[in-house]
């Protein structure tokens, strides 16, 4: 079987879907209506890139990425039921 060496790749989303991505994606959140809008309004080449550099400052980017860890090293607040044994 003869395998082709290029890619065909998909269409480029639209600006909508591209936001509410880049949102779950970085801070696991869908974007505010307005920070949508904002975004889907703006025709600076640089507009998506700015919203990427605003995910990764804010403290959601922090959050969402620590939850993963607690979540492997099963942190919680409290001991479950309370009738949690040690654990060994």
């Amino acid at each position: 079987m003869k395998h082709s060496s290029f890619l065909i790749l998909n269409e480029q989303a639209d600006k909508s879907t591209l936001i509410r991505r880049v949102y779950l994606d970085v801070i696991g959140m869908p974007p505010a209506l307005k920070a949508a809008q904002d975004f889907i309004n703006n025709n600076n080449d640089s507009a998506y890139e700015g919203v990427v550099d605003q995910l990764f400052e804010s403290p959601y980017f922090g959050e969402h990425w620590a939850a993963m860890w607690l979540d492997l090293a099963r942190y919680g607040d409290s001991q479950g039921y309370q009738n949690d044994n040690i654990r060994k």
